[in-house]
């Protein structure tokens, strides 16, 4: 792949790259139709830290039960984790939710098509995570209005850990689809 700029998006209103744009009274990057994105464009998602909280309302939520998500004592032990372990769905969820709030997809997704995550270093609690976007396929669907993009997506954790990676396959709007 030849050298390519990497674009940091907003994340819960932080000012990115001077792109002001409303969002809840606040800046973030502008989204973007089905023609604007370019096949090769690297993003780059701010950062969340996963907490405790998270991760007990995901496991009630969901009704993971057993003691590898709910009893701290357990995974301490040396043969298992060092501290309480994220779930790989929780660590996707997140992933996929800094990515719509960076306001890239906020009003232009239509739909999330496939995810094939490789699910490849534990998350702790307490780890602080982003998201590398890069755009690897596109095309228009049949009606015209909309465009079907593929990425290939790995969430990093800011002590360098690449904990997952997975491809991607997303709706958006073209610009077709609001003049309809």
């Amino acid at each position: 792949m030849t050298e390519t700029s990497v674009i940091t998006l907003n994340y819960l209103g932080q000012q990115v790259l001077g792109m002001p744009r409303s969002y809840l009274g606040e800046t973030a990057v502008q989204e973007l139709y089905f023609e604007e994105y370019k096949i090769g464009a690297v993003y780059e998602t701010g950062r969340r830290t996963v907490t405790d909280y998270d991760i007990s309302t995901f496991v009630g939520l969901c009704s993971y039960g057993g003691p590898i998500w709910m009893d701290l004592d357990y995974v301490g032990q040396d043969k298992y984790y060092s501290g309480r372990l994220t779930p790989g769905m929780l660590v996707l969820s997140l992933a996929e939710g800094m990515i719509i709030a960076s306001g890239i997809m906020e009003d232009r997704g239509l739909a999330l098509m496939e995810l094939t995550p490789k699910f490849q270093k534990p998350v702790l609690a307490g780890e602080t995570l982003f998201v590398r976007t890069e755009v690897t396929g596109m095309h228009l669907t049949s009606r015209g209005d909309r465009g079907v993009i593929t990425s290939q997506n790995t969430i990093h954790t800011t002590n360098g850990k690449q904990a997952v990676s997975y491809q991607a396959v997303r709706m958006v709007k073209a610009r077709a689809f609001d003049n309809s």
